[in-house]
């Protein structure tokens, strides 16, 4: 009551609802266990789309990682996708008891067996084989292998697994309603015509209207074609999608939200700090000079359609490299450790004339690579103190240099040499090019080193 007149009070609002900036939506309420939303109620306009940090705030997405992937919600790349595939098939009508579908390079990812509580059965295919180069696919058993390592409970007759290559999709029965790969695309082969030879299988054993939901990498900025690792743009992905035969849903969502959770970061593993071990992946990786994210691309069959119309790419593309300039900037104006064991185990490509008479190639020491942007850069280089060193013995050490996602130059950007004592030196960064610190000689593991860096 006020000057006399009855004021009624507004209603409460959720708090959340209109998000500043870097702050998540919240819905207001929860979802009861056995509850389902409705269409009216998904934040995700086109399932279409690069990966945002606003996407774990739609009801559906929260509900299929809770209830039928029986994970907490946390912001991993690896759950959007596995929820997006899901929410994909599910918004087509595909996931039902007489749905049937197959699996590429599926190791034995949760996405599987929730999968196969939904639908009739479910064929997971990977270079299975006792021998196999992938550790998720190293078996000679594969349905033993999957079921092994089920995280809940799974019908076995539902789920079967099989060793195929994904350049060569096969299959002999009747045709599926559904295929999907989970950041497995990138990983198939060395040029187009090989992504095109799985996506024109996948369209063989599809039925008219089976659709094929697959994530990928994609980066912000041109194809990095890296063998069996390509780093995809866009407009590569939609070139891909036009030739396969296949139909692609007509709108693809590259809009990002201004989140400091959508912003490129750094990999902790790459960085010599003892809880980078516990890092979280980021959504907006920024990883040996790439920066990257997922992408869902929903594709079925049925004649081909018109190119899709794509939302707000350039802008995106924009704000992120802005918010990676500002990274690097922040990041190298003080020193910071750098883990000396990022590429131990990795293949030596590029140092195999750096290596002691007599001795294997591949160096003891060897950091991630790195982006520096431009300019000069100070390099600390500290050896153990705890007995291993032993005088006499000298560890030569090199800074090399290669463009992003190319071949390593021949000559080092600098050469230094220690006995058991501290070196150090600068050398001049360039734009475009990324560098690691390597070291051969007497002294092992790597990671009692010491490795700093800076810009001066």
């Amino acid at each position: 009551m006020r000057n006399g007149r009855c004021r009624r009070r507004p209603p409460k609002r959720c708090r959340g609802s209109r998000p500043g900036p870097g702050i998540l939506p919240r819905r207001c309420g929860r979802l009861s266990p056995d509850a389902v939303p409705d269409a009216a109620t998904t934040m995700i306009e086109h399932l279409q789309k690069l990966c945002d940090a606003y996407d774990w705030a739609d009801p559906h997405i929260d509900e299929i990682l809770r209830r039928y992937l029986r994970i907490t919600p946390s912001f991993q790349r690896k759950q959007w996708e596995f929820a997006m595939i899901y929410r994909a098939l599910d918004s087509s009508g595909l996931l039902n008891p007489d749905a049937r579908g197959i699996a590429f390079g599926a190791g034995r990812e949760r996405l599987l067996y929730a999968l196969s509580n939904r639908v009739r059965h479910v064929l997971a295919t990977d270079l299975y084989g006792q021998h196999s180069a992938w550790v998720g696919a190293r078996t000679a058993a594969p349905k033993q292998f999957l079921l092994e390592a089920a995280p809940f409970e799974v019908d076995p007759a539902r789920l079967d697994a099989a060793y195929m290559d994904m350049r060569h999709v096969e299959h002999g029965g009747e045709p599926v309603d559904f295929c999907y790969s989970s950041c497995a695309f990138e990983h198939i082969g060395t040029e187009d015509a090989h992504f095109l030879e799985h996506l024109r299988g996948v369209s063989r054993i599809l039925r008219p209207g089976g659709v094929y939901a697959l994530t990928t990498e994609l980066r912000y900025g041109p194809t990095l074609p890296v063998p069996h690792n390509f780093f995809f743009s866009l407009d590569h992905l939609i070139d891909l999608a036009m030739r396969s035969g296949l139909a692609m849903h007509p709108v693809f969502d590259a809009r990002l939200a201004r989140n400091t959770l959508n912003a490129p970061n750094i990999d902790g593993l790459e960085f010599g700090i003892a809880a980078a071990r516990l890092w979280q992946p980021s959504i907006t990786p920024w990883r040996q000079g790439i920066v990257f994210t997922s992408a869902l691309l929903i594709l079925r069959k049925q004649a081909p359609a018109l190119r899709p119309q794509v939302l707000g790419y350039a802008e995106t593309e924009g704000w992120v490299h802005a918010q990676l300039r500002r990274l690097n900037t922040e990041l190298w104006k003080s020193w910071q450790s750098i883990a000396p064991d990022a590429l131990v185990r990795a293949p030596a490509i590029g140092h195999e004339d750096f290596a002691q008479p007599g001795k294997p190639a591949g160096p003891f020491l060897h950091t991630a690579w790195t982006s520096f942007g431009e300019g000069r850069v100070a390099v600390r280089i500290t050896p153990p103190d705890d007995g291993t060193a032993r005088p006499g013995q000298p560890v030569a050490l090199r800074v090399s240099s290669r463009p992003v996602g190319g071949k390593v130059d021949p000559q080092p950007v600098l050469v230094l040499t220690t006995e058991g004592g501290d070196a150090g030196g600068e050398f001049l960064a360039e734009p475009g090019k990324v560098y690691a610190v390597v070291g051969t000689g007497p002294w092992q593991p790597a990671r009692t080193w010491g490795i700093l860096a800076r810009r001066v």
